[in-house]
Order: structure tokens, then C-alpha cells, then sequence
């Protein structure tokens, strides 16, 4: 269970059927023009070490992969992307430049030297890594340049749309209009279409709001499972013996939760009887 801005059922629904037909309207607009990155491709999704064994001699060559009741079939462009050891807090680097450390390096005390080299490292291996794609398999180097455009964001963010992403993708929407003109399949069209999807100054507003509730939110829960650690409900659910001692915890926090974020009027606390 997660912390959510309050709000009726009714206004949830309109939220959400308001997403769900913007989605219609804009999704033959942002999938890839290469048809290839649309393919069904299918996708091992839990590919964690202990399901991947490799040659001892040559940690490099792959002997075998278990585990596959996990697997599924989506677009190559759903996965293909970035692997997840690479990616880090700083800033991303545009282009194939390797990053060069700072001039100024040895003026900084120790701990910001540590930072700047293990950025300078984190993003060195992201430019290697987007060379080595580009090199090697040019269908996935499309896919990376694919996966920065606006089109794939919207198409990421629509798969939180039968959750709780209705607000965020709303706001995305709103946004994309400013950069309608620079998405791929819009680009390619003899005559570029308008943004097919009219907003009112007030529907702006509201949408503005709920991503702006919901973000609270967001960071609300965030600061709820570093203050519970291991004792956070897995799914709004705890061991019948860690029931009394996590509802001790859970009400002694609310109070300072509910007025952090909002009061009894920002947020809706999940964790009551």
C-alpha cells in the first residue's frame, strides 16, 4: 500500500479516462518510424546474476540462463536499453566526448575529489558503452537514441496508467505540446498535424495540481520506507507476529508524516485499521 493525496473515487476515474484518452490520441504519433524497434522480441525479465552462468575461464562468454518462467514478449524498445550497472546520480554525457576530470581537481577537499572521479568514471563507461552499441549492433544504438526522445517518455510513462501514474502522465502531456514539432514520426510528416489534445486553462491548472500532490506523495513514501527500513508492510501485509510492534511504529510517525505533507487534507494515510 502507498501514501496518496486524498481525493473521491469520482475524480480518480475522470483522472484516469482523461490519461487513457490521450494516450489514444497520441500513441500512432510516438512509436519509432524503424518498424524493427516495434518488434515482438522476446525478453528474459529477471536476468539477475544467479540466473546467468558463465565460463570461469571466460567470465565473458555466457554457458547458460535459468530461471525463464519470467519471460515475456514486448517491443524491442521496452528493454533495449541502457543496462542498469551503468546507471548513476550525476549528469549524463550528450554526444561521444569522453568526460575530462575538473581543472580545478586538486583545490577540492577529499570527498568532493571522490565524487568528481567516480563521476568521471561512472560517465566514461556511458560513453564507452553507447560507442561500443554504436559499433556493434546498430539496431540497439537506435533504440538508445529512440529511448531519449519525448515519444518514449510519454510511451514509458503510459505504462503507470492502470496504477497510479495518471497524474505525472497528464503533466507530461501538457508539456510535450512545447515540443510536439521535434517528435520522430511528427518530424517525418509532409504536413506535421496540430497536438491533437486541447487543454483549458483550467484543466492546466488542475493537472499542475495533481502532479504536484502527487509528487508529494512520491516523496512521502519515500521517507516512509527509510523510516520503517525492513518493518515497511510488504504490500500492506505483516507477519501476524510483527503486527502489534509495526502498528506501534506506523502510528507513532503519522502525526509527523501528515503534517509534513500536507496535513489530514494533503494525504491519505493507508495504514489505519
Amino acid at each position: 500500500m502507498f501514501l496518496h493525496r486524498k481525493e473521491t473515487n469520482l475524480h480518480r476515474r475522470e483522472k484516469k479516462i482523461q490519461a487513457l484518452q490521450c494516450y489514444l490520441a497520441l500513441v500512432p504519433y510516438l512509436l519509432p518510424l524503424n518498424p524493427r524497434l516495434s518488434a515482438a522480441t522476446l525478453w528474459h525479465a529477471d536476468t539477475h546474476a544467479e540466473n546467468i552462468f558463465v565460463n570461469p575461464k571466460s567470465p565473458e562468454e555466457i554457458t547458460g540462463i535459468i530461471d525463464w518462467q519470467s519471460i515475456e514478449i514486448a517491443p524491442l524498445f521496452e528493454y533495449a536499453r541502457q543496462p542498469e550497472f551503468l546507471d548513476h546520480d550525476g549528469p549524463s554525457i550528450e554526444g561521444f566526448e569522453r568526460p575530462k576530470m575538473p581543472t580545478e581537481l586538486e583545490e577540492f577537499n577529499q570527498e568532493d575529489k571522490d565524487r568528481a572521479r567516480e563521476l568521471w568514471i561512472n560517465q566514461t563507461l556511458e560513453v564507452y558503452y553507447k560507442t561500443l552499441i554504436r559499433k556493434q549492433i546498430p539496431l540497439l544504438d537506435e533504440v538508445r537514441q529512440f529511448c531519449e526522445t519525448d515519444a518514449e517518455n510519454l510511451l514509458l510513462l503510459a505504462r503507470q496508467l492502470l496504477v497510479d501514474g495518471e497524474a505525472y502522465y497528464l503533466h507530461a502531456v501538457v508539456a510535450l505540446q512545447a515540443g510536439w514539432r521535434k517528435i520522430p514520426a511528427v518530424q517525418a510528416m509532409s504536413k506535421p498535424p496540430t497536438f491533437p489534445i486541447e487543454f483549458s486553462e483550467n484543466d492546466i491548472c488542475d493537472i499542475e495540481n495533481d502532479a504536484t500532490q502527487s509528487l508529494k506523495a512520491m516523496d512521502a513514501m519515500n521517507d516512509l520506507k527509510v523510516a520503517l527500513g525492513a518493518d515497511l508492510p510488504d504490500r500492506g501485509a505483516v507477519l501476524p507476529g510483527d503486527y502489534d510492534r509495526i502498528k506501534s511504529r506506523l502510528a507513532d510517525i503519522k502525526a509527523q508524516f501528515l503534517q509534513k505533507y500536507g496535513g489530514t487534507s494533503g494525504l491519505e494515510w493507508p495504514y489505519d485499521d
